[in-house]
């Protein structure tokens, strides 16, 4: 931690003035630079999205975490499951998963959604909001009825300040999987909106 306030509490010079030549007062200007960057690092609003499996995305901004069809076992050789390290990251609160606020999952394929993963993840994070459709909600094991958040054809729940999630049933591609449940998910997280 950069000690801002040393710096910024020394006398002024003698005419009340900066001069830059002068250089103790280049290192205090150079100082408060680097401290106005680091706040402003602090209290970024950037959010990042990381690549977690197959079809799986983690949307991170600051500490907390929501997890897009992140949750899934192996279920094929074509499909990549859920990496072992950010399972790990995510039992321990590790970077960049330390609040996990929501799991959400599109439909219940194998690809997108493990029923014993979420049912495990939602009891060992019991603040954390579990959402999905109902079909998907059906297959599920043991899930606090608090943190279940089931949408049954269109809705939006609200998650915390600024942060929403909207989901609408629209259906399946192919005639194959015609009965299944799939749904288009829209992320408001502050000034951000993912579809």
């Amino acid at each position: 931690m950069v000690n801002c306030e040393y710096y910024v509490a020394r006398p002024p010079q003698k005419d009340n003035s900066i001069v830059a030549s002068n250089p103790t007062s280049m290192r205090l200007i150079l100082l408060l630079l680097l401290c106005s960057f680091l706040t402003q690092a602090q209290n970024s609003d950037q959010i990042e999205i990381f690549y977690v499996g197959n079809m799986g995305v983690a949307i991170v901004k600051n500490d907390s975490v929501i997890l897009v069809d992140a949750l899934h076992d192996y279920y094929d050789v074509y499909y990549l499951p859920t990496d072992t390290a950010i399972l790990s990251k995510i039992h321990k609160h590790l970077k960049p998963y330390q609040t996990l606020v929501a799991v959400i999952a599109t439909h219940m394929h194998k690809d997108h959604f493990d029923e014993a993963l979420i049912t495990q993840l939602s009891q060992q994070l019991p603040n954390s909001k579990t959402i999905m459709g109902k079909q998907s909600a059906e297959s599920l094991g043991q899930v606090n009825a608090e943190q279940l958040q089931v949408v049954n054809q269109s809705g939006t729940v609200p998650l915390k300040n600024g942060l929403s999630v909207s989901m609408k049933n629209i259906g399946h591609i192919g005639a194959r999987h015609e009965t299944v449940e799939n749904y288009r998910i829209e992320i408001k997280w502050g000034e951000h909106r993912f579809i």
